[in-house]
């Protein structure tokens, strides 16, 4: 017997399933959009900066315009990661040409602090930290596989699975405040 002829012979169980399927349905719908609410992100507005070529980070607004003085250092921006080993690492530095830097204080770049946040259309140059060379986001080819290579990040132990950004409002970010 076919599952087209048992539905047909009882007809009033096959409504009832039918119908609870699409009760459940509903009430999870209604649950998730009720109860658990929208997910709204809060404003990012803190990031890490090194000024001693990403040995150490700390961290500071996002408003900031890297480089910029700190402690008598130039302090640049510090992409953190963490690996499966746990030891967050600085991945990769980056900072402003002084050409792009003095584009965005005429532009009127927000003050550190200020709610705005450090957004900018402007590119920033980037590199390893132990590297001498910052590379910048160019239109040629070549300087796109440089940008690419210095921000593509791996773990020190090659197993990339649990490779993950670490963010200022971690807990344990390893920065030094």
């Amino acid at each position: 017997m076919s599952i087209r002829e048992k539905i047909n012979q009882k007809q009033s169980l096959a409504i009832i399933g039918a119908a609870t399927i699409v009760i459940l349905s509903l009430s999870f719908i209604v649950w998730h959009a009720v109860w658990r609410g929208p997910t709204i992100s809060p404003p990012v507005t803190k990031a890490f900066y090194s000024d001693d070529d990403g040995v150490t980070w700390f961290v500071d607004e996002t408003t900031r315009l890297a480089p910029f003085d700190h402690n008598g250092k130039q302090a640049v921006r510090a992409e953190v990661f963490r690996c499966k080993a746990g030891k967050a690492f600085v991945g990769y530095l980056e900072r402003y040409s002084d050409a792009a830097k003095a584009r965005i204080i005429a532009a009127g770049a927000p003050q550190p602090g200020s709610a705005a946040g450090g957004m900018s259309r402007e590119p920033m140059e980037v590199k390893k930290p132990g590297q001498t060379k910052w590379v910048a986001l160019g239109g040629s080819a070549s300087s796109s596989k440089e940008y690419i290579a210095v921000t593509t990040q791996s773990c020190p132990e090659g197993d990339n699975t649990y490779l993950r950004g670490v963010s200022p409002s971690d807990p344990d970010n390893g920065a030094t405040n």
